[in-house]
């Protein structure tokens, strides 16, 4: 049985599981690339090089597009198929990952504001205002409620 506060977290890890057993069949050719739209291909593509580079604050839409070989505005249009945009996606992940970060127990003594810098968010400030914005608590209070000494 799951907590309710752990579900998205348990779903995240399975997808990273199933990415990483999908992206070795594709390597393997079990999956051929013409099933796959050339937008979702772009659009995977460019989440894998946003987990490479999460940490880098300095990541722009034109570094991801550059590295991917296309144009920024397309870059945002096959987002725009799902309706969002590369940033944005890119914001959720360094969020989700510090949240993930503040509530494991060997990263209790790591101050919020070196797991904001090793997640691409190296303004405290501007950390607090996007999560408690996503998740409706400050970082320290979202440690503080959901933190493995909480659960011993």
């Amino acid at each position: 049985l799951l907590d309710a506060r752990d579900i998205a977290n348990v779903c995240d890890g399975v997808f990273c599981f199933l990415r990483n057993v999908l992206s070795e069949q594709d390597r393997e050719g079990n999956c051929p690339d013409s099933a796959i739209p050339k937008a979702d291909q772009l659009r995977a593509k460019a989440m894998d090089l946003m987990q490479h580079y999460v940490g880098q604050a300095d990541l722009s839409l034109d570094d991801l597009a550059q590295k991917l070989g296309i144009s920024p505005r397309y870059l945002n249009l096959i987002f725009a198929d799902v309706g969002t945009t590369p940033m944005a996606v890119l914001r959720d992940l360094r969020l989700k990952r510090v949240a993930i970060q503040l509530t494991e127990e060997h990263m209790d003594s790591v101050s919020i504001e070196r797991i904001g810098v090793a997640n691409g968010i190296p303004n405290p400030s501007h950390l607090a205002r996007l999560f408690k914005a996503k998740y409706g608590l400050t970082p320290k209070a979202w440690r503080r409620l959901n933190g493995a000494k909480n659960d011993k």
